[in-house]
């Protein structure tokens, strides 16, 4: 059994996977969405057990729609959760070897280390991150599952510092000496009509946040099935990262969920063409920056062969891919959740 959950994580993302025995799977969970995803978040852990055990918990990076509702449920009770290793990449850990998001960044570190959790345990506590040469990180999970490491790179790590320094001044505390936690303080209208010739047709622009470049990515592997884990991050890091793993031949992959929920600035043809793939995954409500985007969807619809885009939010920007007319002419189908509370399990 392999198992992927879009828990309803408002614009962020928040991903449970779990593989192995139906009865008592082993799990990877992602990221925690928004602050206000944490309880739909707390009450999925708590289907799990009290404390919820998890082989692997990943913070894929500072941004608050990924960080923001895992700070808050932990802050508020560190023991909702056990994981065997967290992988985060803290101030010290972007900086060889040894958001805009500094200040929430530095509270999850305190509640890390309050916690006790162990972190980056399967780097030896050091930086999660791909090396400029030789082969791409690859660490083993109970249960025989695999993880290739795709992003980030030392380039796009080094690029965080400023900006993380910059934010913790604006805050007043200082970068790597953790914080207390605190509360946490350009959208597109939906598309009315699609024309997917006309969106293919606009250029590509990779996203240029420094948050978002230093996301944690990877492959997911198990029973024979690969999962790429995109997060938010920059294409051209993750793309250099499938031609390391496959120089000359696309990568065979039974699921991709879509970098930064569908961006036109992190989805590129480059990318998809080193790809082999017929499922994608969304994670967005369209909240704040409306994604997904249309031109995204339209690169990913227009690829050779049947395709299906699953959604964990039927939204007004989700919801008009769904139309026969489209489906049957670009040769995909559409998962929706069944109600407006979010949420959409595929098994893969």
């Amino acid at each position: 059994m392999l198992r992927i959950e879009m828990l309803p994580a408002h614009h962020g993302d928040c991903i449970l996977v779990e593989y192995g025995d139906v009865a008592a799977p082993y799990r990877v969970l992602i990221d925690g969405g928004t602050e206000s995803s944490a309880d739909a978040v707390a009450a999925r852990l708590r289907m799990i057990g009290e404390p919820a055990t998890l082989d692997l918990l990943v913070v894929t990076h500072v941004d608050e729609d990924h960080i923001g509702g895992m700070l808050k449920l932990l802050a508020a009770d560190s023991n909702r959760v056990a994981p065997k290793d967290l992988w985060f990449n803290t101030y010290k850990h972007l900086f060889p070897p040894d958001k805009l998001g500094g200040p929430m960044a530095e509270g999850f570190k305190t509640v890390i280390e309050k916690a006790g959790f162990p972190l980056n345990a399967a780097f030896d506590g050091k930086s999660v991150v791909v090396p400029d040469e030789g082969p791409l990180p690859e660490l083993k999970l109970m249960g025989g599952a695999t993880i290739t490491l795709v992003s980030p790179t030392w380039d796009k790590l080094k690029k965080l510092r400023p900006k993380w320094e910059a934010e913790c001044k604006k805050a007043k505390i200082l970068p790597g000496g953790g914080a207390e936690p605190a509360d946490v303080l350009g959208k597109h209208p939906p598309p009315t009509m699609i024309d997917v010739d006309k969106l293919l047709k606009v250029g590509f622009r990779q996203d240029p946040s420094e948050a978002n470049g230093s996301c944690i990515a990877f492959i997911f592997e198990w029973g024979g099935k690969r999962l790429l884990l995109g997060a938010d991050a920059h294409p051209s890091v993750v793309l250099e990262s499938l031609k390391r793993l496959s120089p000359h031949d696309p990568v065979p992959l039974h699921g991709f969920k879509v970098c930064h929920h569908g961006s036109r600035n992190n989805t590129m043809s480059e990318l998809l063409d080193h790809i082999e793939c017929s499922r994608f995954l969304v994670s967005t409500n369209g909240e704040t920056f409306g994604h997904p985007d249309p031109e995204t969807l339209a690169r990913i619809v227009s690829r050779p062969g049947n395709k299906e885009l699953c959604f964990n939010y039927d939204s007004e920007y989700s919801r008009p891919w769904s139309k026969l007319s489209l489906r049957q002419h670009y040769r995909y189908e559409v998962a929706l959740p069944d109600d407006n509370a979010g949420g959409l399990v595929v098994e893969l």
